[in-house]
């Protein structure tokens, strides 16, 4: 059994306390620039940059569509084109928005199992101190 004032338990749960305020440090609010290329990492980051060129091209499409409607005669299908370009260009920024959300609430989610940890092992200490 560890005795409660071994200084070696000690040094043990000030390097756990150490890493964990490292980690959350590391999960610190991120402002919208940073949680949108914070997409572009990880093991779906090419699925956000196959999204991104896509929506380029959207808005590309969108701008294109916008000129031909002022310069032709046929105003009505490229403000037909330009509108169905916008809906994509929306659905792609949906897209971002919900990863964006999807990564905030894993990385609270880890948060709160490193609370939770933290939480069990001081129980069993206090427990274990017990008997």
């Amino acid at each position: 059994m560890i005795q409660k004032n071994d200084p070696i338990e000690a040094l043990i749960r000030e390097a756990l306390e150490e890493e964990q305020e490292e980690v959350l440090r590391s999960y610190d609010e991120m402002n919208v620039f940073e949680q949108t290329f914070s997409t572009f990492k990880g093991k779906n980051g090419w699925a956000s940059m196959y999204v991104f060129v896509f929506a380029l091209g959207f808005w590309v499409a969108t701008m294109y569509s916008l000129v031909q409607a002022i310069r032709t005669e046929d105003t009505i299908f490229w403000l037909l084109v330009m509108n169905a370009t916008l809906m994509m260009l929306v659905i792609a920024k949906l897209w971002f928005w919900m990863e964006i959300n999807r990564r905030s609430i894993s990385q609270e989610i880890k948060i709160l199992r490193m609370e939770m940890k933290k939480q069990e092992k001081a129980r069993r200490a206090s427990h274990e101190n017990q008997l």
